[in-house]
C-alpha cells in the first residue's frame, strides 16, 4: 500500500522531532519477523492472551507460521497486507509499526476476508469448536464502516514507548493514506483496558462511537479483556492532522 506513497512523499519525521534518526517507510519482506512480533504483541494488548489463537485454536507457534505464509502473499483490504504496514525505523532498526487499509475497497469486508484467509489452516476439530463457541467469539464483535480508513496492530518496542512514537505512527498512517485515497473517517477497534493505546487515540481526537462489553467470564477464554471499543476520527479532525 505504501510503496507508491513513499516514492512521492517520504513521510520523514521533521528535524525538530525527538527521534532525529527515525524515518517511516513501507514494510518489505525483510521486515516479516518484526511484523509478526508486532501482530502478536498487539493482540496480547499487555496480556498473555492472543485472541486469534484462542478463537481459531492455534498455538502461538502455529500462528506465527501461518502469519509468515499469509503476510508474504500481501493480501490487501485487511490487516494481513504486508505493504499496508508503516514501519518506523531508528538507525536502521524497526522500532514501531501500524497497519492500515480502506474497509471494503475490494468488495468484501475485512472480517470475512480474514476468516477466509485463516479457514484453510483449520482442521475439522477446530471448526467444530468454533461453531460451539460462536456466541462467545462474536460477543465483542464490532462492525467496520465501508470506505473508512482502518488502523490495526499499533506496536512500539518497549525502549521507544512514552516518547510520542505511537502518536506519530497514527498521524503519519493517516497522512500517507490521504495521498492515495479519499476518505472522511478513520476507525480503529481496540480493547478499552489497553490503556496506553486507548489514551493515545483519545489525545489525537478519536472518539468512542460504540462499545461492547461481556459479563460472561467465558469470553475471557478468547480475549484478554471483556470490553472492546470502536474509535473514530471524523473529517474535521482528520484535516487538523495535516
Amino acid at each position: 500500500m505504501y510503496s507508491e506513497i513513499f516514492l512521492t512523499n517520504n513521510c520523514f519525521i521533521p528535524d525538530n522531532h525527538s527521534f532525529d534518526n527515525i524515518n517511516l517507510r513501507a514494510a518489505v519482506p525483510s521486515d516479516l519477523e518484526f511484523i509478526i512480533e508486532s501482530i502478536i504483541e498487539s493482540e496480547k494488548s499487555g496480556s498473555q492472551i492472543i485472541s486469534t489463537c484462542n478463537v481459531f485454536g492455534f498455538s502461538e507457534v502455529e500462528y506465527k507460521e501461518i502469519l509468515r505464509e499469509i503476510l508474504l502473499e500481501d493480501i490487501n483490504y485487511c490487516e494481513y497486507g504486508l505493504s499496508g504496514f508503516l514501519i518506523a525505523e531508528y538507525n536502521g532498526e524497526c522500532v514501531g509499526t501500524y497497519a492500515s487499509w480502506i474497509e471494503g475497497l475490494g468488495g468484501i469486508s475485512s472480517g470475512i476476508l480474514k476468516a477466509s484467509i485463516l479457514t484453510p489452516f483449520l482442521n475439522k476439530e477446530k471448526v467444530e469448536e468454533m461453531q460451539r463457541n460462536k456466541l462467545f467469539i462474536t460477543a465483542l464483535a464490532l462492525r467496520r464502516e465501508v470506505g473508512a480508513l482502518q488502523l490495526e496492530y499499533l506496536y512500539v518496542k518497549n525502549n521507544f514507548r512514552r516518547r510520542g512514537l505511537s502518536s506519530l505512527l497514527i498521524k503519519e498512517s493517516i497522512k500517507c493514506n490521504l495521498n492515495r485515497y479519499s476518505f472522511t473517517k478513520v476507525q480503529t477497534i481496540l480493547f478499552k483496558d489497553n490503556i496506553p493505546s486507548y489514551c493515545t487515540h483519545l489525545k489525537l481526537g478519536f472518539e468512542v462511537t460504540e462499545e461492547k462489553s461481556a459479563d460472561n467470564k467465558n469470553v475471557l477464554k478468547y480475549f484478554p479483556y471483556s470490553s472492546r471499543v470502536l474509535m473514530e476520527l471524523n473529517y474535521e479532525k482528520i484535516q487538523r492532522l495535516q
